[in-house]
């Protein structure tokens, strides 16, 4: 019994040391010194992120001014450049071609240079390959001789597919002298609407299977039949 009662009071005293050795002891207090000393840092720190963030904004934003600029100047006729025709062939691309007679000054010219420096027009012609060829140029030598003649008064335009097969001319002659910013966009539009519809004849043709007479036949969608319904 008293052996019991000794071995109680034992663990019973030895309880508080044990107690007090798992609980970590608590951290000095920080005089003030320290505190502002850890708040300037957190400010410094904070200062860097945010002019971090300035400087990037600032970049972006200037990335971004400079390709407005570089389109819009691409998008001006006076800096569009020359090509051969050969090559304009080549690239599978729907073509806006402005020839010019810089030798002839017209009405009509000056019409279509200000047509195209319409900011709706500069938007449309994004998606066609924009070229200027002076009359009395060496590219000029590789253009078809009828697309030259429609020059003689100052300038013409030619809108063509990317295949040459859809050709349109806005010329003095076909326009009675005049031409405006949506005449262009109206020939643009239908160079596109081409476009459009020879990708998916194209896309159409693809999906062709040979048919039993040697003929090509579009695939058709495999009838299921119809699964009766539970009674």
């Amino acid at each position: 019994m008293e052996m019991r009662f000794l071995l109680l009071f034992g663990i019973l005293s030895c309880a508080p040391s044990v107690l007090a050795a798992e609980t970590p002891p608590k951290p000095p207090k920080k005089n003030a010194t320290q505190l502002a000393a850890e708040k300037a840092a957190k400010e410094k720190e904070a200062a860097v992120k945010a002019d971090l963030a300035a400087k990037k904004k600032a970049a972006d934003e200037k990335a971004a001014k400079e390709l407005v600029e570089r389109e819009n100047a691409a998008a001006d006729p006076k800096n569009w450049k020359a090509r051969d025709y050969r090559e304009l062939k080549g690239l599978n691309q729907p073509l806006c071609i402005l020839i010019k007679d810089d030798q002839k000054s017209s009405v009509f010219s000056g019409e279509l240079e200000k047509a195209l420096t319409n900011d709706k027009v500069k938007a449309k012609l994004k998606s066609l390959q924009r070229v200027k060829i002076l009359s009395d140029s060496p590219e000029a030598k590789s253009l078809p001789a009828d697309w030259l003649k429609l020059a003689e008064k100052g300038a013409a335009l030619v809108l063509a597919s990317s295949d040459l097969k859809f050709v349109l001319f806005i010329d003095p002659v076909s326009s009675n002298g005049k031409v405006t910013p949506q005449q262009v966009l109206e020939f643009a539009g239908k160079v596109s609407q081409n476009e459009m519809g020879r990708m998916n004849k194209a896309d159409a043709n693809e999906m062709a299977i040979p048919g039993l007479d040697g003929a090509t036949a579009a695939k058709k969608p495999v009838a299921k039949k119809p699964v009766p319904a539970d009674e």
